[in-house]
């Protein structure tokens, strides 16, 4: 057997006998040899062969040229030629251990990467291992594995770069194992203990002075917590007008004063509130306390105070302004409380300027002074929370009566250089309070009254008085301001260069006028008859007529106003267009003129039948008597269209030839008519009338007797 010592072989010497079976060599430790699997057992000679120990009486040679270390014996085959061999007793190398597991370590959460947290110690009884053990972590569940490495050749364990731990118990099994796969275990449990958050804001500012009057949401602290991982805060305060929360935009968490907060100094001037921000492993508690200040009241300015106004003011007025100085400077707003006696036609508003406030006087206060000659106004102002009050007074002063400095007066005015709205005359008054005073008049003559008045006191003409007659007007003028009215004063207005205007004294008629039809051209009918205060003026008379054409059956005569009948033209009550006529008669001065109607009514008169042809002549048969003749044709006209006619017939010494129809005229023999008897003649002349009843006319008839 060898042992390898020194780097050298030695040959271990024993004598032995045939008869011996097994010689025993002990090896003392230190120089044993470490054997490995698939290794043999053999000699050794120098440059000769190497004899194993192989399965009975088998074994293999080999031969070396120099030491070695390895050797592949798989290759050689087996021979039985020998008849010696070797054998050695194979010891159990000792199991390896950690002298330092199982353990417990214990870190912060707040470690860094590369934090050496424990070093593995192992120990083995066989010398020969020394170095040559193997310690490797053995991966299990959990997140070790994660957090955690060990370091090979140092046995450090250490942590990994780019982890955030996460405290809890972290088990890590190792193993150590010898060159003979001889190997045992041990559990290193790695505590990562929580760092809890560290609120460091508050260490420098836990307390905040805030005003009572506040209400809109407010940040009135920003929580810097510093910790490993993610803290969230919370308030644990309950029944508070506080809230944490995050601030926008930030991923901080702040102290705020909730929107809508009601907060009263006197109530509570102080909270404490108890917050805390955990990291989900532990929780930091902390406080913070709100103290209150306390909201002073408004003071107002300038008040008491009294003021005058004239009891016949009619416009909004400004009575008063007055200021209002709050210590907060807040908006502050003000109201009238009461007025007495009690009315409503004061208040106040808002001036253009921050917390100045007008006090006013609506307009058309109707204010009397008989009656209530001071107001009493209560006023307070507040800032929201708290007010001053304090008290205002308004008298009222009589009015003075409103005085005219030029009436009453006279005046004067021409009819012919006027115009409308020409000023008559301006009223000049003077009130003592200088209040808007308004006019009125009335007039007598009031009936067409040609003046006005306006409110500035200007008298004028409001229509033309050209060819007015009435002479002077009398003019009564009141003012008033309001409150009280001073008047009448008269004012006289003589009209000037004043046209009478002619009248027509003897139109209209109180019946119509009657004119026979077919009077006398030119035969006068009526004769116009006028009235003209202006002896002077010259007259022009015209006339029109309704129908229109009535004007051509009369005239008028321009200069004298003498009507008749046309001198030219029939009147002919069948031919007018109506038997009525309406003149309007016209008689001008050259400035003014006047008119009056004149009925004229066409009175008919019966007239005459005409025969158009005065002579007829009818070629007659002898006949028997009774024979009616032809007709003779008659030619006339009646103007009365309505007449009956009857006709009528004369023969002078021929009585009893012939007879006439009344109704037709017509001519029948009244007796047998033969010429060839003794004495009959041949031709006979007749005269024929035709009668309206009244009034006729004649025409010739000659009947002809045929032979």
């Amino acid at each position: 057997m060898f042992v390898e010592m020194n780097n050298t072989v030695e040959f271990i010497r024993n004598n032995i006998s045939v008869e011996d079976k097994e010689n025993e060599i002990a090896i003392t430790t230190g120089t044993r040899i470490r054997a490995f699997k698939d290794d043999y057992i053999g000699f050794y000679e120098y440059a000769g062969s190497v004899i194993t120990y192989g399965n009975g009486d088998d074994y293999k040679t080999a031969t070396f040229t120099s030491d070695q270390t390895t050797f592949d014996w798989t290759a050689e085959t087996l021979g039985d030629k020998r008849d010696h061999a070797i054998h050695a007793r194979i010891t159990q190398s000792e199991i390896p251990t950690f002298t330092n597991l199982n353990d417990t370590v214990a870190i912060s959460n707040n470690a860094v990467a590369g934090t050496v947290l424990f070093t593995l110690a192992t120990s083995d009884s066989d010398p020969e291992d020394a170095g040559q053990l193997t310690v490797a972590h053995t991966p299990s569940s959990g997140s070790a594995a994660t957090f955690f490495e060990l370091d090979s050749t140092t046995s450090e364990v250490k942590i990994k770069s780019g982890v955030s731990l996460s405290p809890g118990d972290h088990d890590m099994t190792f193993s150590v194992t010898d060159p003979c796969s001889r190997s045992s275990s041990g559990i290193l449990t790695i505590r990562v203990e929580n760092d809890p958050p560290v609120i460091t804001s508050l260490a420098t500012s836990s307390s905040t002075t805030i005003s009572e009057d506040l209400i809109a949401e407010t940040l009135l602290h920003t929580l810097n917590v510093t910790d490993s991982t993610p803290t969230t805060c919370q308030l644990d305060s309950t029944g508070v007008p506080f809230q944490i929360k995050t601030i926008s935009g930030s991923t901080n968490y702040g102290i705020f004063l909730s929107t809508g907060a009601s907060m009263d100094y006197d109530a509570q001037n102080a909270y404490v509130l108890d917050l805390s921000c955990t990291d989900s492993y532990d929780a930091t508690k902390g406080i913070f306390t709100v103290y209150l200040v306390r909201n002073e009241p408004p003071t107002i300015n300038g008040l008491p105070r009294a003021s005058d106004i004239q009891e016949d003011v009619i416009v909004e007025t400004t009575l008063y302004t007055f200021s209002v100085t709050d210590p907060e400077s807040t908006l502050v707003t003000c109201d009238v409380t009461a007025i007495t006696p009690n009315t409503n036609v004061m208040f106040i508003k808002p001036s253009p300027n921050v917390n100045e406030f007008d006090i006013l006087l609506q307009s058309n206060p109707s204010l009397i002074y008989d009656v209530v000659r001071t107001y009493r106004l209560d006023i307070q102002c507040s800032d929201g929370r708290r007010t001053d009050t304090n008290v205002f007074f308004m008298n009222v002063l009589r009015n003075k009566p409103t005085v005219f400095l030029n009436l009453q007066n006279i005046t004067t005015v021409s009819s012919v250089a006027s115009y409308i709205g020409q000023i008559v005359f301006d009223v000049d008054i003077s009130d003592p309070e200088n209040d808007q005073v308004q006019f009125s008049m009335f007039c007598v003559p009031s009936t067409s009254c040609p003046l006005e008045i306006y409110h500035s006191g200007e008298i004028v003409l409001k229509r033309s008085i050209e060819g007015e007659f009435v002479p002077v007007y009398d003019v009564y003028v009141y003012v008033t301001d309001g409150r009280s009215t001073t008047g009448p004063r008269s004012l006289t207005v003589h009209v000037l260069d004043i046209n009478y205007v002619p009248v027509i004294r003897n139109l209209p008629l109180p019946s119509a006028l009657v004119v026979s039809e077919n009077s006398a051209l030119g035969l006068s009918i009526f004769q116009v008859s006028i009235q003209d205060n202006d002896g002077s003026d010259t007259h022009t008379y015209s006339m029109t007529s309704f129908p229109s054409d009535g004007v051509l059956y009369f005239d008028i005569d321009s200069a004298t106003g003498l009507i008749s009948v046309s001198a030219t033209t029939n009147v002919n009550y069948e031919a007018v267009s109506s038997t009525s006529f309406t003149f309007t008669i016209t008689v001008s001065d050259t400035k003014d003129s006047a008119s009056q109607n004149l009925t004229v009514t066409i009175a008919n008169q019966n007239e005459a039948p005409v025969f158009k042809k005065t002579s007829y002549v009818l070629s007659v048969d002898e006949g028997p008597a009774g024979t009616v003749l032809a007709d003779p044709s008659y030619l006339y006209q009646d103007e009365d269209t309505s007449d009956t006619h009857k006709f009528s017939m004369a023969c002078s010494s021929n009585v009893g030839y012939f007879s006439i129809a009344p109704t037709t005229g017509f001519i029948s023999l009244a007796t047998d008519i033969d010429v060839d008897a003794v004495g009959s003649a041949t031709s006979y002349t007749c005269t024929v009338k035709v009668s309206d009843g009244a009034m006729t006319d004649s025409a010739s008839l000659t009947i002809n007797i045929k032979i």
